[in-house]
């Protein structure tokens, strides 16, 4: 077919362009599916057919690992460049694009990163925390990512009147939790650590502990905080009801869920609620 449809040209470079695998494999794929053989591109005695569609799947490749090194620079500090690409063209191949959104492109990158990391069997704890870490980071930096995207509070009048003795008048108070919000838990602390990589600075490897973390977006700024147990319980039990609820509602449900004496559980939580407003965890 020396003139095929443009439509059918278009769809049968995407194939290739776009697909899994490596080049031979999208070749044969596209030729399957558009019926449209790879000689459709001219070649030349210096540069091969194959040699001048692998300079475009190779620059849609170093376009999407840009993309994801600006999504995730934490794990490039830690990685450098080499191991960066390395394993951002080993998910690529894997995991090929498929959204318009490029906050999409990482959604599958920390699972990915936890499915090829060796056996944690006879390694030591340094060892497996070394594996663990990248993943971790992408977490992490998908948190941040979702609260710098989400809708946020700017520019509406969120001045609260409620004060650090106000929860304790009885009165039933509604609140909820900050539509930037993002919780996770995480086998190790991570926080000095993303600094550290941040700034370019000598990093320190955390031990394992179990860590909760929030990620929120406040006056357009992003920020990280490491919470207890029940913080981040309550957090959640907020985060799952998004019309709001009650105070005593939500205390309850953590007291229950942690068996924690609802009493002091209450008291605890009405002296940290608006610690939590201001720091864009809540909104009431």
């Amino acid at each position: 077919m020396n003139n095929p449809p443009i439509e059918q040209l278009q769809n049968w470079f995407k194939t290739i362009l776009v697909g899994k695998g490596y080049l031979p494999e999208k070749l044969a794929r596209a030729e399957a599916f558009w019926q449209l053989n790879p000689s459709i591109v001219k070649g030349s005695e210096n540069v091969s057919i194959e040699t001048r569609i692998g300079i475009y799947t190779n620059g849609y490749m170093l376009r999407l690992l840009e993309c994801m090194q600006a999504d995730l620079p934490s794990l490039y500090a830690f990685w450098g460049n080499q191991l960066f690409d390395l394993f951002g063209r080993a998910y690529l191949l894997q995991h090929p694009s498929k959204s318009p959104s490029l906050f999409d492109l990482t959604a599958n990158y920390a699972d990915f990163l936890d499915q090829t990391r060796p056996p944690s069997e006879g390694l030591t704890a340094e060892e497996n925390i070394q594996y663990d870490l990248p993943a971790a980071l992408v977490r992490m930096e998908r948190a941040r990512l979702a609260a710098l995207l989400s809708k946020g509070t700017e520019g509406e009048n969120r001045e609260t009147s409620l004060g650090f003795f106000s929860f304790f008048s009885g009165e039933a108070f509604v609140l909820k939790s900050h539509p930037a919000l993002q919780l996770q838990a995480h086998k190790m602390p991570l926080i000095a650590l993303y600094r550290q990589l941040m700034l370019e600075q000598e990093p320190t490897i955390p031990s394992y502990q179990p860590t909760f973390l929030a990620a929120t977006r406040l006056h357009f700024k992003i920020q990280f905080y490491e919470l207890t147990e029940w913080q981040f319980a309550l957090l959640t039990v907020f985060q799952k009801n998004e019309t709001g609820l009650a105070i005593h509602d939500a205390v309850h449900e953590v007291s229950t869920t942690l068996n924690i004496d609802k009493a002091t559980l209450l008291s605890e939580a009405c002296l940290w609620l608006p610690v939590a407003i201001d720091m864009g965890l809540l909104i009431d």
